[in-house]
């Protein structure tokens, strides 16, 4: 399974691992829409110079580039749990409606083309973009990624498509972040579990995928669009129009400004920073809040 392999590369990297204990004359195959057990994973105590043919997860772990930031951000460890069974249900051409908001399908695609883009350059070798895809690269050939996400990039809207082989890897609680107090598990998760099923590993950051993004957005009271730039703005009612967090640290009237980002800005440098969650893209947290506090803005509110 995807998440054994998984598993194997941390130990190869020296990354301690606990995995759960195996239940005996447990069947060698599984059900496509059988959850994975969840491994438990700590980035502690790598080993220098350790020797494997691949070295995706020594970089994946220390790297401090943007494409996957370092790991050293101080984070609260995050537990996810297995996902309850649920039969496997029919979609129209085997595509998951993964993507279900004018958001999130344009976060999706740009993070699929850009994912396209970057398997289809022959001048970037496997390990080039190992940083990117070496959690499938590990299981399968580059060619038979690219040849998934040409076919996915050609759906309209664009989602993932059934296919055992690219689970969904919820990587730091990826998937779970900002659900309602009633709800343990999104309708989207439920979905996926029941067709390319969950690989769920914990980890010591927190990780997005591009529907904990839209909640986040949400939660923080960020309202995204497009919206005139500031020149034109102005001031109003004695109040400068500010960006980022310079205007955060003022002291704002909440019942004349609001919060808000270019969706278009927001999704264009998102898509530069994904890491494949084998049917998703994902974001660490501190990533999207870099992000989006670098391009928020305050506006004054419009009167209905």
């Amino acid at each position: 399974m995807l998440c054994d392999d998984i598993a194997s590369q941390f130990e190869y990297a020296d990354i301690h691992i606990q995995r759960p204990s195996k239940v005996q004359n447990k069947k060698q195959d599984r059900p496509i829409n059988e959850v994975v057990q969840t491994q438990s994973i700590t980035s502690s105590a790598i080993r220098a110079g350790a020797s494997h043919p691949s070295q995706f997860w020594s970089l994946f772990m220390r790297s401090s580039s943007m494409m996957i930031p370092s790991s050293t951000t101080q984070g609260t460890a995050v537990e996810t749990g297995i996902i309850p069974f649920s039969p496997v249900p029919t979609f129209e051409a085997n595509i998951i409606p993964y993507a279900t908001t004018p958001f999130t399908q344009r976060l999706f695609r740009a993070c699929a083309e850009s994912g396209l883009r970057l398997l289809s350059n022959t001048t970037f070798t496997d390990e080039d973009i190992s940083r990117c895809f070496g959690l499938l690269l590990q299981k399968m050939p580059r060619a038979n990624i690219r040849e998934y996400f040409t076919r996915v990039v050609s759906l309209e809207p664009c989602n993932p498509i059934i296919d055992t082989r690219f689970p969904f890897i919820s990587l730091g609680g990826a998937g779970t972040h900002f659900l309602s107090p009633s709800s343990s598990i999104s309708e989207v998760l439920s979905v996926l579990q029941r067709t390319n099923g969950i690989c769920s590993i914990t980890s010591d950051e927190q990780w997005f995928d591009v529907h904990d993004v839209e909640r986040y957005l949400s939660n923080q009271g960020i309202t995204v669009g497009e919206f005139p730039s500031p020149p034109l703005l102005g001031l109003h009612g004695g109040h400068e129009v500010s960006s980022g967090l310079e205007a955060t640290q003022r002291t704002l009237p909440s019942d004349t400004m609001t919060m808000v980002i270019s969706e278009y800005r927001l999704v264009q440098k998102l898509s530069q920073l994904p890491v494949d969650l084998g049917c998703a893209a994902g974001f660490r947290r501190s990533d999207v809040e870099r992000v989006v506090y670098e391009n928020l803005r305050w506006i004054a509110k419009v009167d209905p």
